[in-house]
C-alpha cells in the first residue's frame, strides 16, 4: 500500500543554489493531467530542488522516482536523501549519482528511480533533485516532473549501501531467488549506447551465488539458461552453473559455447555449441540460451539456433547445490568479462521466444 507521496506538484519544491554563489532561473507549466513541470535553465549556476518530507519510519524501504529530461548540456541527474530526527538534527546522507539511478527512456522523458533504506530514529528528511554535482557551476538547461515517494518496495538497480549485498539481485519471478553479490564488485560503467549498468567479472574470486531454491531445481524436466554477456576470454567461463552430485553447465569457451548437464550417477552430456560466423569471446556483447526438452538440449546464440545435443541417457539434475552466474563453482571457470542480464526458466523455450527475447533487448547493447 502507498502510504507517503512526497509534494508532486513542483511548484511546491523549493529552490536552492547547490552551495554554489547563485541558481538560474525555474519556469513552471502545467502539462496533461495537471502534472506541474519545472524548467531550469542555469548560466554558470547550480539550480536543485527540494522538500521536506515528514511522519517518515526508521529502517523501513522507501522508493523514489522522478522523470527529467535534459535540453541542453551533459544529461546527468543526481539524488541527496538527507535524513532527520524529528529534533531536526541530521542524521546521515545519501548521494545517489546518475550511474546508481536506475533510468528508463518512457515517452521521451528519463525516470529516474533508487530504493534506499532510512537509518535508525528518521523521522523526516530532504529530498534533492539536482542535474550535476554540487558547488559547480552549469549552463544547461533541463526540466523535472513527478517526483514521488513510496513505502512500496520496486526492484531497483542495486545500489552499494542501499540494501543487503545478500540479496542485492532481485529476482523478478516472485520465487524469492534472489542473488547474493558479496563475492562480486558492483560495476557502475554503462552497457555502450545505454544508461543501463552491467555485473563486471574479473576472473578471479567474482562471482554470484544462488541459493539452491527448490523452484530452480528441474528435476529431469525442462529448463531454460539465458544470458547477455561480453568476455575475451580464451578457456571455460562460466555463464549460469549449478553443481552438485547433479550439474548443469553453461558457459563459454574460447569463440564458442561449452554446455551440459549431468546426473547423480555422473551420466552426462557434453558438448560444444558455436555458430559460423560469430565469435562469442569478441568483447562484444553476445545472447545465449540453452533449453532442455525431452531428450534434447537445444542451444541458440545471438536470437539463431546453434546446435542440439542427446541427453536421453541423462536423469535428474537435483543436487540440492548453488546456481552461480559467473562460475562453474567457486574457483572453477571463473568468469572475465561483464554479464547484464540472465534469467532461469522452469520450461523450454522455444526457437521463436529465443529470438523474441533476443530481438526485444538486442538494442539496449548496440548490436
Amino acid at each position: 500500500m502507498l502510504t507517503k507521496v512526497a509534494p508532486t506538484g513542483m511548484n511546491s519544491w523549493s529552490v536552492n543554489a547547490s552551495g554554489y554563489s547563485s541558481y538560474g532561473t525555474r519556469t513552471l507549466r502545467t502539462e496533461v493531467y495537471s502534472n506541474e513541470i519545472a524548467n531550469i535553465v542555469d548560466t554558470d549556476d547550480n539550480t536543485r530542488q527540494y522538500s521536506w518530507i515528514s511522519g517518515l519510519s526508521e529502517n523501513t524501504v522507501y522508493s523514489f522516482s522522478n522523470y527529467y529530461r535534459k535540453i541542453s548540456g551533459t544529461p546527468t541527474f543526481r539524488y541527496q536523501l538527507s535524513w532527520y530526527t524529528d529534533a531536526t538534527a541530521l542524521i546521515s546522507a545519501n548521494w545517489v549519482q546518475t550511474a546508481n539511478l536506475g533510468i528508463a527512456d518512457v515517452s521521451g522523458w528519463q525516470r529516474a528511480m533508487c530504493t534506499i533504506t532510512t537509518p535508525a530514529n528518521t523521522d523526516k528528511m530532504i529530498w534533492w533533485l539536482q542535474d550535476g554535482a554540487d558547488y559547480t557551476g552549469y549552463t544547461h538547461e533541463f526540466e523535472i516532473k513527478r517526483p514521488m515517494m513510496e513505502t512500496n518496495s520496486h526492484v531497483t538497480k542495486f545500489v552499494n549501501g542501499s540494501r543487503s549485498a545478500t540479496d542485492g539481485w532481485k529476482d523478478l519471478s516472485g520465487n524469492g531467488n534472489h542473488a547474493d553479490l558479496t563475492s562480486l564488485t558492483y560495476s557502475a560503467t554503462n552497457i555502450r549506447n545505454t544508461p543501463n549498468n552491467d555485473f563486471s567479472f574479473d576472473g578471479s574470486g567474482d562471482y554470484i551465488t544462488v541459493d539452491g531454491h527448490s523452484s530452480i531445481n528441474f528435476g529431469s524436466g525442462e529448463f531454460t539458461y539465458e544470458v547477455w554477456y561480453k568476455t575475451d576470454a580464451s578457456s571455460e567461463s562460466g555463464l549460469i552453473c549449478k553443481y552438485g552430485s547433479g550439474d548443469i553447465w553453461f558457459a563459454t569457451n574460447g569463440s564458442a559455447l561449452r554446455c551440459g548437464i549431468r546426473d547423480s550417477s555422473n551420466n552426462e552430456l557434453n558438448f560444444y555449441p558455436g555458430l559460423s560466423g560469430v565469435t562469442c569471446n569478441d568483447d562484444e556483447w553476445h545472447h545465449s540460451a540453452m533449453a532442455r526438452s525431452g531428450q534434447y538440449v537445444y542451444v541458440y546464440i545471438d536470437g539463431q539456433y546453434s546446435s542440439t545435443g542427446d541427453n536421453s541417457s541423462v536423469g535428474s539434475t537435483d543436487s540440492g547445490g548453488n546456481t552461480y552466474i559467473g562460475v562453474l563453482t567457486p574457483g572453477a571457470w571463473e568468469f572475465d568479462g561483464e554479464i547484464a542480464i540472465a534469467r532461469i526458466y522452469r520450461k523450454a523455450l522455444s526457437a521463436a521466444e529465443v529470438s523474441q527475447n533476443y530481438n526485444a533487448q538486442r538494442g539496449r547493447f548496440g548490436v
